[in-house]
């Protein structure tokens, strides 16, 4: 009997690989179908030889077979942006494929992650390296404040009133991750049935993926980190804030010579730079930044929002010299695509 482990395989890759071996090319390995899969397993583009544009065409159409009528990256804003004057804070549901990833039944968000299409969330694999899919939920939308009440946080009913959880089915890492590097730190969450408002006009809508291979040096870039309040030694995340930053080159990136993993900088990676003030956040002289992890680095890409990176390696607020480190998402395209292609619901534009 096939455990449901080997079953969701079969199901995944099986009906690719007849596909693919049903094809006239001479030798599935080194043909076409071949080389398109083996960048699908390994979601690493930049490995192989020969890439074309009507390869970067084919892992696309993988996950637009079953669209609807939305679009995704939609920057959004309620009437109720006035709420919080604070600088850099965020308006209700302004990124609202911006996701928390919680433990069960709880508020405190120890990761972070994006809503790619009704059914998936992508986020760093360092976040759930170990993880079971019982042993974690999902918070969707973004809030100006925290998703849970403390003594320093007033009770907030628009934010519990439009709060979605969602309990995760399965948790799906990238193949060649390793918790002793920095590479290939990317995984999927499968959620147990759709987002109940995907693709509604006021309800939470995916972010852009990127082209494989795409380019973003030089370009502005946003992201969004918790700011904290500190009460009596307790620490707690209370405000979500827009951070700017400029995407760097490799070799801009690797000239701070920060350290040996530093230097080495692979391509699945990509920096970017912020000149937020390291004095604002407690938890500046460190490399745990609670809640931020695995959240989107996005641009603007014609009016919509295109995720380029899932914070990997960010030094909160500063260190060194206000560089962040995050996976480089157009990398992966392929292995995303395979993956959110099997059952989701993805926006048509």
């Amino acid at each position: 009997m096939v455990s449901k482990k080997y079953s969701a395989v079969l199901a995944l890759y099986l009906p690719i690989a007849i596909f693919a071996f049903q094809t006239p090319h001479r030798g599935f390995i080194g043909s076409l179908y071949g080389r398109r899969l083996r960048a699908a397993l390994t979601g690493k583009v930049s490995d192989l030889q020969g890439i074309t544009n009507e390869d970067l065409q084919w892992w696309h159409s993988l996950s637009r077979n079953n669209t609807i009528d939305c679009s995704c990256g939609k920057f959004t804003e309620t009437n109720v942006t006035d709420r919080w004057t604070d600088e850099g804070i965020t308006s209700l549901n302004e990124y609202s494929w911006s996701v928390s990833l919680v433990s069960p039944g709880q508020s405190y968000a120890f990761c972070g992650g994006s809503l790619v299409n009704d059914r998936y969330v992508l986020t760093a694999a360092s976040c759930v390296d170990g993880s079971i899919a019982d042993g974690v939920e999902v918070l969707i939308g973004t809030w100006p404040r925290a998703h849970f009440l403390t003594p320093m946080v007033e009770p907030d009913e628009l934010n519990l009133k439009m709060l979605i959880r969602k309990k995760v089915h399965r948790v799906i890492l990238h193949p060649q991750y390793s918790k002793d590097h920095l590479d290939n730190n990317i995984a999927l969450l499968r959620l147990y049935g759709p987002v109940p408002t995907y693709g509604n006009s006021d309800g939470v809508s995916p972010v852009c993926l990127p082209k494989p291979l795409q380019n973003f040096d030089s370009m502005n870039a946003t992201s969004l980190v918790w700011r904290f309040h500190t009460d009596e030694e307790i620490i707690v995340p209370v405000k979500r804030t827009e951070v700017s930053s400029v995407v760097l080159s490799k070799e801009g990136c690797k000239s701070f010579n920060y350290s040996k993993e530093w230097e080495r900088m692979p391509d699945t990676m990509i920096c970017a730079k912020t000149d937020v003030p390291e004095s604002s956040h407690p938890f500046f002289d460190s490399y745990d930044c609670p809640g931020d992890a695995g959240s989107a680095l996005v641009v603007d890409g014609n009016g919509v929002k295109v995720q380029i990176g899932i914070d990997s390696w960010t030094p909160c607020y500063g260190r060194p010299k206000g560089i962040g480190v995050y996976t480089r998402v157009a990398e992966f395209i392929p292995w995303i695509e395979l993956h959110i292609s099997q059952d989701g619901r993805n926006c048509a534009y």
